[in-house]
């Protein structure tokens, strides 16, 4: 969000099209929800709807074995969720991306 903010400060430009990839068009997404007044367009390549659907599929797409690996990514998800949870105040599994799309 500071990026915005600085260009719009410094060079007086007042409404923007953002472009994400992955985790990046998930940002766009949200930060457009959250200020539309600032966002022209969006460019979306690949944006998840799910935080651990994506890191599932990732992991998946690296180990290649699903039925064996995911009793461990399910609990290695777990702690990460419990980590952010307690460091950021911020519970992951809250995430509802599909519902900022409405917002846009």
């Amino acid at each position: 969000y500071g990026v915005v903010e600085y260009l719009k400060k410094t060079y007086e430009i007042d409404s923007f099209v953002l472009w994400g990839r992955s985790m990046g068009a998930v940002t766009a997404l949200i930060y457009a929800a959250e200020h539309p007044e600032n966002i022209k367009g969006l460019i979306l390549d690949s944006p998840y709807s799910s935080l651990k659907a994506a890191a599932k599929e990732i992991a998946f797409s690296k180990i290649g074995m699903k039925s064996l690996f995911s009793p461990v990514l399910n609990s290695l998800l777990k702690k990460a969720r419990l980590s952010i949870l307690e460091k950021a105040n911020f519970d992951i599994d809250l995430l509802d991306i599909i519902a900022y799309t409405n917002k846009c």
